[in-house]
């Protein structure tokens, strides 16, 4: 194993145990209420990190090479995991919303997966058509298909946060691999229609999101969010003594963890955790330039700027810089799937 690779194992073991004990800490209140007991969430979560870490190793053992000439299958089941949202009895609808399946007992989210699939299938894609980038038709045309059909599936859930997540990814790498700007300028204008037919349907929510971002009438969750980081200062108050988990802070170990590290460990903790994910960048990013192949180098790319970009999105929304949406912290927040597809990722940049 090179320094590189250990690096990055230690910066996500880091990651992993600042979200562990931040879970506990988060949890141990509304755990308490509930069954009397501190560790209802964070025992879940142990266990959930010890499958991720399995799930992590096996991205690791498999050859990358092998997995991207899948790219075909796997966008396959992800395209009928995102129509199955819509068809009794698998689909599960939640707050109008239709994103969660239910299968032989498990429960899972079509849309986190196509996060992964749609860095396998873009670096998959892409890599076969490297002498032919520049052609509009044949390659540029296939792809911004593939990934429209994935943007417009999630767009009707509705999530319009994952589906901008998703299509935005895509175009990153078709950037970084050398498509023209023209054509992603292109891209941008073919989806314009969707978003604005969405923004038409959902404009009141839209707007309500954005006085949040854009006026001091705060929503409740960033309100309390912004007491959480503020109330904090320098140092925090101590681990376990936040105020905003009881009760007041909706979702305190999940989307808005972030805010509790900030209560608790103050802005040195804060600081702590962008560094980490600024170390992860760093160590992703020399792998990716390193690799032996361009399958390799787009793969590695796709999968830190995926982790690294969500990260920065969830603080973005925690501090009230961008408008609620539920997009978790990688590593740290609570949530199975999360965990479990963060360190995939990680996985894969490994086997690179």
């Amino acid at each position: 194993m090179d320094k590189g690779a250990q690096r990055l194992l230690w910066i996500t073991a880091a990651l992993l145990g600042v979200g562990l004990v931040m879970v506990f800490s988060a949890s141990s209140y509304r755990s308490v209420l509930i069954v009397g007991q501190p560790y209802l969430w964070f025992s879940r979560q142990l266990v959930w990190a010890g499958a991720a870490l399995l799930f992590c190793v096996c991205a690791w053992a498999v050859d990358y090479r092998r997995l991207l000439a899948l790219w075909p299958y796997l966008y396959a089941v992800t395209v009928i995991g995102l129509a199955l949202v819509f068809i009794p009895p698998f689909g599960r609808r939640f707050n109008e919303s239709a994103r969660w399946i239910h299968v032989g007992g498990f429960v899972c989210q079509p849309a986190e997966i196509a996060k992964l699939t749609v860095i396998i299938c873009t670096a998959g894609f892409l890599a076969r058509r490297r002498e032919k980038l520049n052609d509009f038709v044949r390659t540029f045309l296939p792809l911004l298909a593939g990934v429209s059909i994935l943007f417009l599936m999630i767009l009707v859930e509705p999530d319009l946060g994952t589906a901008v997540f998703v299509f935005s990814l895509a175009i990153i790498m078709m950037l970084i691999a050398g498509t023209p700007v023209t054509y992603l300028a292109a891209a941008g204008f073919l989806a314009s229609p969707a978003l604005g037919v969405f923004a038409y349907l959902k404009w009141a929510k839209i707007v309500d999101r954005l006085k949040g971002v854009f006026s001091d009438d705060k929503p409740h969750q960033v309100y309390h969010s912004l007491i959480a980081l503020g109330s904090g200062g320098i140092f925090g108050k101590g681990l376990g003594h936040s105020t905003q988990k009881m009760g007041f802070l909706p979702e305190p170990f999940t989307d808005f963890i972030f805010s509790i590290i900030g209560e608790e460990l103050g802005f040195v903790g804060c600081v702590a955790v962008i560094l980490l994910f600024a170390c992860l960048l760093v160590g992703g990013l020399s792998i990716s330039l390193r690799a032996v192949d361009f399958g390799g180098f787009l793969l590695a790319f796709g999968a830190t700027f995926s982790l690294v970009f969500q990260a920065v999105f969830n603080m973005a929304v925690v501090t009230g810089s961008a408008p609620t949406k539920g997009i978790s912290l990688p590593f740290i927040s609570y949530g199975g799937s999360g965990l479990v597809f963060s360190l995939v990722e990680v996985g894969l940049i490994l086997s690179v």
